[in-house]
């Protein structure tokens, strides 16, 4: 079901260039808005969070192998201070020169030698470091400083000076605690394990300390080479992955988004008729369905707004036509026929009547289709409009007619409207069918209410039989029913009628201390 779209905004209509035409390419910019948007941020998030999960597991897993390295290490240091210890203790207790514990150390072996040669074991520069304490905590042999200087590189290493270094203050401070205690320590650090063991004599006490250190900094080319080639890999490899499955997996998604979109964008235009059609069971499947719903709902409502305000507004209009002009016609025809009977004087006064009430008939039809309101009524108090009334009332072949109205009450132009209106079907009624002697009509101002009644003396009628006969009695009732107030019909078949209405004056001031509620079809009454 289609609207107009001016019912929803300035928005093109369909007849208009920027119509069907400009709509579809609205949509079809939104489709690429979407699919260069939402896609791609949803692609970017994958592809970052899947790279930072990639590089916290790289850097979990480097950490991890640092650690296995220094814990391995960490298990040789004490098969090397066993090993080497007492040799060390023995040549410290000689005072022999520190060359001769390297050539113990770099001794050649056989490849059957087990367990593992020392020369592999000892740390050593670039990997870590040896130390070897004197009882003072002085450095006495030291493998990171071989001098080269005053040697060829022909000299072999056991001929080459020994140059010692000085401790950190961290290293030196461990050999005191182990010389003081006497016992083996260990330090292990994220990227450095330390191993300290006292150099004891047989039976004899601590005259020195071995100082194993096992490091990772700084690392070989090689492995930082190797490092940074798989970090780049993993990057550029998460990159593409990433992006790609982002994409893929945020495809579903966007076009589920854009098809709400478009259908919001025709709900805007009025075309109600669109569709989600979203079945997925997640919330946005969800939430299409209610969109759906409320758009069916939307249009049915419409529909139906529509559909009463054109039944109303023809039931309006017929009331107001049968109500002002074909009573006014009516009038005339009876002035004109009173006239043919009359005598010339009362003739004339009968035509010049009857051609004020069709001028009068004319300017209600042109008023009807602009305002909707009788031209005897405008700007004047209600009791000078019903005067006028009875003047153009014919004076032969109809009840006396006789007027009890209220000096000068003013009312809303809607109230006047009304009491008018039910003035003339009133009276016309009273002519045509009731066969009455006299009418009578009376006005009363009674402050916030106008009441007024027409009695007459005719044949009367049963007021249940009348129920749905003509549109007389029915268009009177909806009239005070819609301004307001209520209206009583009192018939007796041979006692009169007697029809009384009672009326807001200000109507507008009574619609805003009452709000008005939609209480369906209008209800009428006999």
């Amino acid at each position: 079901m289609r609207f107009p779209g001016a019912l929803f905004g300035d928005a093109p209509s369909e007849e208009t260039p920027g119509g069907a035409g400009g709509r579809a390419r609205a949509f079809r910019g939104l489709r690429r808005r979407n699919a260069g948007g939402l896609r791609w941020l949803l692609g970017g998030i994958y592809m970052r969070v899947t790279l930072a999960a990639v590089i916290v597991l790289e850097a979990i897993g480097l950490i991890l192998l640092a650690q296995g390295v220094l814990y391995t290490n960490g298990r040789i240091h004490p098969f090397v201070a066993e090993t080497l210890g007492p040799v060390a203790a023995e040549l410290l207790e000689a005072d022999a020169d520190p060359r001769a514990l390297r050539a113990y150390i770099e001794r050649p072996v056989s490849v059957r030698e087990t367990p593992r040669p020392l020369s592999v074991s000892v740390p050593r520069p670039p990997n870590g470091y040896t130390l070897v304490f004197d009882a003072a905590a002085d450095v006495w042999f030291d493998n990171r400083g071989l001098a080269v200087q005053d040697a060829t590189p022909s000299t072999p290493d056991h001929d080459r000076p020994l140059i010692t270094g000085e401790p950190s203050r961290r290293d030196r401070a461990l050999a005191r605690t182990v010389l003081d205690s006497g016992e083996p320590a260990a330090r292990r650090g994220l990227t450095r394990t330390v191993y300290a063991s006292p150099l004891t004599p047989v039976g004899g006490a601590p005259i020195g300390a071995m100082l194993q250190v096992s490091t990772l900094l700084p690392a070989a080319p090689g492995l930082v080479l190797l490092g940074v080639l798989g970090l780049l890999f993993a990057t550029l490899f998460v990159v593409l992955i990433g992006t790609v499955f982002g994409l893929y997996a945020s495809r579903p998604l966007t076009r589920r988004i854009e098809a709400l979109a478009i259908a919001a964008d025709a709900w805007s235009h009025g075309d109600f008729s669109r569709a989600v059609h979203d079945p997925a069971p997640d919330e946005l499947g969800r939430l299409s369905r209610r969109l759906d719903r409320m758009a069916r709902q939307i249009g049915d409502l419409l529909a139906t707004r529509q559909a009463l305000a054109g039944t109303r507004e023809r039931t309006r209009l017929a009331r107001e036509l049968h109500d002002s002009v074909k009573q006014q016609v009516f009038a005339a025809s009876m002035l004109i026929g009173a006239a043919r009977s009359a005598s010339p004087e009362e003739a004339d006064r009968h035509l010049a009547s009857a051609e004020r009430l069709v001028e009068d008939a004319k300017q209600e039809l042109s008023d009807l289709i602009h305002e909707l309101r009788p031209v005897a009524v405008k700007g004047r108090p209600v009791d000078e409009a019903l005067r006028s009334l009875g003047e153009a009332y014919p004076t032969s072949g109809a009840p006396t007619l006789r007027l009890d109205l209220d000096s000068d009450v003013s009312a809303s132009p809607e109230t006047s409207a009304t009491l008018y209106r039910i003035a003339q079907e009133a009276i016309s009624n009273a002519v045509r069918h009731a066969r009455a002697s006299t009418l009578t009509i009376r006005l009363r101002d009674l402050g916030a209410e106008v009441v007024l009644a027409i009695e007459d003396d005719g044949r009367g009628f049963a007021s249940a039989s009348a129920q749905g006969r003509g549109v007389g009695l029915t268009s009177m009732a909806a009239r005070a029913e819609e301004a307001g107030g209520s209206l009583t019909i009192h018939s007796v078949p041979g006692g009169g009628t007697r029809i009384e209405a009672h009326l807001p004056r200000d109507l507008e001031a009574t619609r805003q201390a009452v709000p008005e509620t939609d209480t369906g079809p209008e209800r009428t009454t006999p």
